[in-house]
């Protein structure tokens, strides 16, 4: 099978505080926590597995606005709006 059928999508720091409504500043604050999981390429490089956040933002994220989070609408850092599943 051709390697560009299999490309996994990643998401960087930017679309993933965009789609956990979060500033890029707390993002990076949760990853030296290590309390959101990512993906390091070296040290100075992040991506965020879009399923792996979602699933953790499903199970972590209990604040009032989030309790519904697989209804929810969401918008990514491209500006588009898409549903949490």
């Amino acid at each position: 099978m051709d390697s560009l059928h299999n490309k996994i999508t990643l998401w960087k720091v930017s679309e993933a505080a965009a789609f956990l409504n979060i500033s890029c500043g707390t993002l990076y604050h949760w990853v030296s926590q290590r309390r959101v999981p990512c993906i390091r390429f070296g040290s100075r490089c992040l991506r965020f597995d879009p399923e792996k956040t979602n699933q953790w933002a499903a199970e972590h994220l209990n604040s009032p606005a989030s309790h519904d989070t697989y209804n929810h609408i969401c918008s990514n850092a491209n500006g588009r709006s898409k549903e949490v599943k």
